[in-house]
């Protein structure tokens, strides 16, 4: 999926303008760049969790010469999945809260009847 289509599921969604969806895409994206650029995790409930590490310089080997090489030292970003993101990806998704309501035990005991 590239930011377009998310731009299009976003407008067909809220019912909003292609233009502000775009926009509001932005303004997410700027603001997960900022937050992770000053070092502070980003925690989705039910998504998942970005973190920056810091990686120290070391000393590695250039794959194609066997010629030892400096790696500087730099910051990654990770990202660990949250245990409900997979298992709705391994086809294992807990019901959604609107599932939960409509089964009630008022509805499901009259059903019954």
């Amino acid at each position: 999926m590239k930011k377009a289509d998310i731009v299009k599921k976003i407008y067909e969604t809220a019912g909003i303008e292609e233009g502000q969806a775009a926009s509001l895409l932005e303004l997410v994206l700027e603001l997960l760049k900022t937050t992770l650029k000053s070092g502070e995790p980003i925690n989705i409930i039910g998504f998942g969790k970005f973190s920056v590490r810091d990686k120290k310089a070391r000393e590695g080997r250039n794959p194609r010469t066997g010629e030892m090489v400096m790696v500087s030292a730099r910051r990654a970003i990770s990202f660990h999945a949250s245990p409900q993101l997979k298992k709705y990806v391994n086809g294992e998704a807990i019901p959604s809260e609107a599932s939960l309501q409509e089964d009630t035990p008022e509805e499901t005991s009259a059903a019954a009847i």
